[in-house]
């Protein structure tokens, strides 16, 4: 009689656990409110040293996309640099979770795509182009991703602007 009873139990547990699984990965949410703005997580000094006499920022916008993300961007442009954030939270697709795990993070083609240690995950890459140099940062942390862009004129030291990149990347997650 015992040993009917603990294999119900275990039938049972198994098929719960089966049951559980299959929700999980078959549901889907779309985050309801968009993330923090992203003028809002910066804070006007660090602004001032990256892009000298930006004169402010500039909201861009909030968007939502058909794969269950929301973002709000905001810009900062001076006579030479022009700077970007945008901050996304991500919901959950169908069979993917929200976690860093499923997020093209920057993908250049042809491009040297570097890591860096911020947040879960996050890397940058660089270009150079018609008397400019880009760079574009992109880390997640949780449910929010955190893209960055800065471009500054081609003499610009690549060290110095990577380092600013990574200095606003920084800023807005730890504000998150």
């Amino acid at each position: 009689m015992k040993s009917r009873t603990v294999i119900t139990i275990v039938l049972c547990a198994g098929m719960a656990a089966v049951g559980f699984l299959w929700g999980l990965t078959s549901t889907s949410y779309e985050p309801t409110a968009s993330p923090p703005g992203a003028c809002s997580l910066v804070r006007p000094e660090l602004m001032d040293r990256i892009a000298p006499g930006h004169g402010g920022a500039a909201v861009v916008g909030t968007v939502a996309t058909a794969e269950a993300v929301r973002a709000t961007a905001c810009q900062w442009q001076s006579e030479q640099v022009w700077a970007w954030v945008a901050v996304g939270t991500r919901g959950r697709a169908e069979g993917r979770g929200p976690g860093c795990g499923g997020v093209l993070l920057t993908r250049p083609i042809n491009r040297l795509n570097t890591e860096v240690p911020l947040g879960e995950k996050a890397s940058y890459y660089l270009v150079a182009s018609a008397g400019k140099r880009t760079v574009r940062l992109e880390a997640c942390l949780g449910i929010h991703t955190v893209s960055v862009g800065l471009d500054y004129p081609e003499a610009a030291d690549e060290k110095v602007l990577v380092a600013n990149a990574i200095a606003l990347g920084q800023e807005v997650l730890s504000r998150l």
